[in-house]
């Protein structure tokens, strides 16, 4: 893919910053690190955004899956094991070698492979695609792409789940809100949510999204039925939660986005 061509700053791709995913940011840094240490390839021991997206993905025994941006493979190696095809792609070479040291340990007849997105044969067909904490980790031309390659390698009929975090409009909005009502009740929140303090924080999050854009990307490519959802286990069960999930306030309070759309 050749880089836009622009005026100004330069756009920065996936490839600029290949080096920091390395195995101590799977290990250390990247969700449900601690967890994989004891992963025996059960639903059960999944971490519990994991299991909302296999659910949302209505994942059966039957279905041919692919992960994009796998990363250490515990989804790939669940269904595998639950007597699933899958496949996992990542570009990190240290995360797919730890996908395949946990797949040899469990005897997971899995399929792991370094390599980037674009590279993924089209003429592999699948039931299923998920992608988990990607899309803003590629830049906006890369995102592009990554839709039409997804709508290429779905069977007709088949789903994408794309779950990405941060979601923008709570970052630019709602935490200023809800940093205000904190200083209100004398416990004052960071000027700067904690997770945006790292020092590769941008380079990491190269197209953060939220509801409108990640829905416009996912129609631009032809996807139809789609469908976005918030998972955000932060707020507790409550009509304070009831009111944030069933109404526009969800866009600017919630984190955890969730799209799913089929072919």
């Amino acid at each position: 893919m050749e880089p836009e061509k622009q005026t100004g700053n330069k756009e920065i791709y996936s490839r600029d910053v290949r080096h920091l995913y390395t195995e101590k940011y799977f290990l250390e840094n990247a969700t449900g690190h601690s967890e994989f240490k004891e992963f025996k390839g059960k639903f059960e021991q999944l971490i519990d955004k994991f299991k909302f997206i296999i659910k949302c993905l209505n994942l059966l025994q039957s279905d041919r899956l692919l992960d994009i941006g796998c990363g250490r493979g515990e989804i790939v190696i669940y269904h595998s094991l639950n007597r699933g095809d899958a496949t996992g792609f990542d570009f990190s070479e240290d995360a797919i070698n730890l996908a395949k040291v946990k797949a040899e340990e469990l005897k997971a007849p899995c399929y792991f492979r370094i390599d980037t997105f674009e590279n993924i044969p089209e003429e592999e067909k699948f039931d299923k695609i998920i992608s988990i904490d990607f899309i803003e980790h590629i830049s906006l031309r890369e995102s592009k792409v990554f839709f039409k390659k997804c709508f290429n390698l779905l069977k007709p009929g088949g789903r994408l789940v794309v779950y990405t975090y941060p979601n923008t409009l709570r970052r630019k909005i709602g935490y200023k809100l809800i940093r205000m009502f904190s200083i209100l009740k004398n416990k004052p929140l960071p000027v700067k949510e904690p997770d945006t303090i790292s020092e590769h924080y941008k380079q990491y999050h190269l197209n953060e999204q939220n509801y409108f854009s990640l829905k416009k990307l996912a129609t631009d490519e032809c996807f139809s039925k789609i469908r976005l959802l918030y998972f955000d286990p932060s707020i507790k069960d409550s009509t304070l939660k009831s009111i944030l999930c069933y109404t526009p306030f969800r866009h600017f309070f919630l984190k955890g986005l969730t799209m799913i759309a089929d072919k």
